[in-house]
């Protein structure tokens, strides 16, 4: 990591954990330190208002965004 680089903590996670993932890609710490400590599992749900079908869409993710409204 270059600390002369200025990034908030999402950025610099993303970095991190990209690096992790490469660092351990093929080994068993990928799939237990990675995907089980750190990764979830996100659903997004689509619903069609005219028909009624539902498409549902699985993706991981490392980090959630939170935002604040005041």
């Amino acid at each position: 990591m270059n600390v002369r680089i200025q990034q908030d903590a999402s950025e610099f996670l993303n970095v991190a954990f990209e690096r992790l993932e490469t660092q351990l890609k093929g080994t068993q710490g990928e799939k237990y330190l990675c995907k089980n400590t750190f990764n979830g599992l996100q659903t997004q749900i689509l619903l069609c208002n005219e028909c009624g079908n539902i498409i549902e869409k699985d993706e991981d993710f490392f980090l959630v965004s939170v935002e604040v409204k005041d």
